[in-house]
């Protein structure tokens, strides 16, 4: 199972045996807290940082999964979602997912994305504003949840109590899936966006997939 809205760690802790981090960036290094939850152990799927530790917990390799007994889940900090996916299949284990944007504790909160804090001033402003109803257009939506300002400002309007809807334009076809799962009240326009009406060559990097561009390379 894959989670894809908010969910509650004490609500869900209980089902599980284990519960492991998956990543080895800078999603992991900027939000990984022990304090929150602290992982049995983190998962680096490109094997770079096998054996060392971070923050307190042990980095292994993908097939570390094998020796999970009992219902594991797996809490996603990178933006290849896809591709863990894939390897996690590889190993027949009994797996759930969750990214980790989703994962909370028991007050309402979420995760600030914004490398100069803009997003959290976005916050306060729509909340002195008292704005309760607003609509967006995101050109280039990459995933739609992690370091997705839209999906953080929908989050932030509905936590004081209102409602958030967009656009969501993405070229990038390797993003469709995503977006639809996880932003369904969303309307995703599959294109780019330019001057005027007309085809063009898409270039798309597998390894760097927020660096999709009309301009050849």
């Amino acid at each position: 199972m894959k989670y894809t809205s908010n969910t509650k760690l004490q609500d869900i802790r209980q089902h599980y045996n284990h519960i492991v981090a998956w990543g080895g960036g800078s999603l992991l290094f900027l939000y990984y807290q022990p304090s929150f939850f602290k992982a049995e152990f983190i998962i680096d799927g490109t094997g770079k940082n096998i054996g060392s530790v971070f923050r307190g917990t042990e980095i292994k390799g993908a097939e570390a999964i094998k020796n999970l007994s009992g219902k594991s889940l797996i809490v996603i900090y990178t933006i290849y979602e896809k591709q863990v996916m894939e390897q996690i299949k590889q190993y027949n284990q009994e797996v759930d997912t969750i990214v980790f944007p989703l994962l909370k504790s028991g007050a309402d909160s979420f995760t600030f994305y914004g490398k100069n804090g803009e997003d959290a001033l976005l916050y306060q402003l729509v909340k002195y504003l008292g704005i309760t109803n607003l609509t967006y257009l995101e050109i280039g939506v990459c995933h739609p949840i992690m370091r997705n300002n839209t999906y953080i400002l929908r989050e932030s309007i509905e936590i004081l109590g209102g409602t958030c809807r967009g656009v969501l334009a993405e070229a990038n076809p390797l993003w469709w899936n995503l977006i639809e799962e996880y932003r369904p009240n969303d309307k995703l326009l599959k294109c780019g966006v330019g001057e005027k009406d007309e085809k063009k060559t898409l270039y798309v990097f597998p390894n760097l997939l927020g660096h999709t561009t009309f301009i050849k390379p």
